[in-house]
């Protein structure tokens, strides 16, 4: 993180310098520090408690495990044919062991005990410290804010501490730190690589971000939308710089970039030779990025489809509701865009709100529509949501969905309420947003099964770029709203466990 640092230093210079020495107030560092010490401990401890109650390999774990303590071995030819990601988690896993057991002083015959199901639970910590801390360089980063529309203003240090605390303790991926899946690493690569590339180190971008890969193939689009990222910024330069030129050869002033769709759709159809060149440009500048995408491609001709096995249970199918429940995810795990969407509506001007209408009203129609004919021809229930009892998504489904065959045609409105939320708290470059929203729906309309693991990437790249309006109040509400989730996740998991007919072991309920 010394770029961020560095960044950090700057911005607190600027800020202010105490009374006592003209130093830069460095206090946020100590908040962070303090925050990153209480997760880590938290979660450790949730770990120890989780691992009191269910010591064994639990679901998904029961062909992780094996795997990761079969690398611990050196074993590397040997593969389970039911699992669909790459070898990435354990090969990462087995090397934190490893060392872990050097710096330890344990004897190479200590590789079952280093390997155990409690340890590998506890290489999570360290992708949770590496996630934590690229989110806080992210957000530390200039380029960041340029990209995302904010001029380069950098919020209040504390509000970028805070903002990585609560990001941080997003139920989902919070709950599963407590697992050996493969969420935890892939996330952790995969915002290492986002900060990398927004601090232009591109090289190491494309090493993080090949680790990402091999950890979970859709990480794929997401390096993609890295690229989209760059392209962005590379063309509003493009265009301030066409803007320029105009001015000193008319004597007009210059005008900024676009900022509608219509505008900006016309700004690339009225320069397609310069956007292409733009385009070429990013893809020179980021070729680490593009070779691991076109190494994918490769992967994924040569492997005849994108998942390594069980291909009967993840086959891709055109399920383009997921992108709905995905995007309802959005405004439940952030509550507060869509409280200052209604708050902002509720205040604007008579003759504003008619215009927006106006303007809305055919789109929105139109949307409405496509909606319905993806629901009614697209909804798909997969057999492990109709059968597996231990997830809350088996419960939300059967108690919500199918309750009433029009319960998933009355949720249309609420659908596009959301489409609407996202769309408007994330920055005004519209190439940004639909890079945004199309690679969110590319990870996500694909795949079969509703699996809220599935949103964690999505919805923390939308929620990094979300920049406008965070306050410590919202962001320490937000803090207080996860927290309570987890806990009531995390009772359900410890205090609720159940059986199944003619099996003695207990199920506890997972996301």
């Amino acid at each position: 993180l010394k770029g961020a640092e560095l960044t950090t230093q700057d911005n607190t210079a600027m800020s202010g310098n105490s009374a006592a020495g003209n130093q830069p107030d460095r206090s946020h560092l100590m908040l962070l520090a303090e925050l990153l010490v209480f997760s880590i401990g938290l979660s450790g401890c949730l770990i120890m408690q989780l691992d009191r109650v269910q010591p064994s390999a639990y679901m998904d774990e029961i062909f992780h495990v094996p795997m990761a303590q079969k690398y611990c071995q050196g074993i590397y030819t040997e593969w389970d044919s039911k699992i669909t990601t790459p070898p990435g988690l354990y090969a990462m896993s087995a090397a934190v062991l490893r060392l872990a057991g050097k710096l330890t002083g344990s004897s190479s015959t200590d590789t079952n005990s280093l390997c155990s199901v409690f340890f590998l639970r506890l290489t999570n910590l360290v992708y949770f410290l590496i996630s934590f801390l690229s989110v806080y360089g992210i957000l530390s980063s200039p380029r960041h804010y340029d990209v995302t529309g904010d001029s380069g203003a950098l919020p209040e240090p504390r509000v970028r501490v805070l903002k990585s605390f609560s990001v941080s303790l997003l139920p989902v991926s919070f709950f599963f730190v407590s697992l050996f899946y493969t969420d935890q690493a892939s996330t952790a690569c995969l915002l290492a690589a986002y900060f990398m590339q927004l601090n232009e180190h591109r090289l190491l971008a494309g090493l993080l971000g090949c680790l990402a890969v091999a950890c979970r193939q859709t990480n794929a689009v997401w390096l993609l939308f890295f690229l989209g990222m760059e392209l962005d910024r590379a063309w509003q330069a493009r265009l301030r710089g066409l803007a320029k030129r105009r001015e000193e050869d008319e004597g007009s002033e210059a005008a900024a970039p676009p900022l509608s769709l219509w505008s900006e759709a016309s700004a690339v159809l009225g320069h397609p030779l310069q956007f292409f060149v733009t385009g070429c440009r990013v893809a020179f500048q980021s070729w680490p990025l593009v070779a691991v995408l076109v190494a994918f491609a490769v992967f994924v001709r040569l492997n005849g489809g994108v998942a390594l096995g069980d291909r009967s249970a993840h086959e891709a199918r055109l399920h383009s509701p997921q992108a709905l429940y995905f995007l309802g995810f959005c405004v439940a795990m952030h509550p507060a865009a869509a409280a200052r969407l209604i708050w902002a509506a509720a205040r604007a001007p008579g003759g504003l709100k008619a215009r927006w209408i106006r303007g809305m009203a055919l789109p929105i129609v139109v949307l409405s529509a496509l909606v319905c004919l993806a629901v009614r021809y697209q909804t798909y229930e997969h057999p492990y949501l109709l059968a597996d009892n231990r997830h809350l998504t088996f419960y939300i489904w059967q108690r919500v969905f199918q309750r009433h065959w029009l319960i998933r045609y009355l949720l249309i409105p609420a659908y596009i309420g959301c489409l609407l939320v996202y769309w408007h708290s994330v920055p005004r470059s519209c190439l940004f947003r639909l890079a945004l929203l199309g690679c969110s729906a590319l990870a996500l309309v694909p795949a079969s099964l509703i699996e809220p693991r599935y949103f964690i990437a999505p919805w923390l790249l939308w929620r990094l770029s979300a920049v406008r309006h965070d306050s410590r109040p919202w962001l320490l509400a937000e803090a207080a709203y996860f927290a309570a989730v987890n806990a009531a996740v995390y009772w359900l998991f410890l205090k609720r466990p159940f059986l199944w007919p003619g099996v003695p072991e207990e199920q506890r309920f997972v996301w």
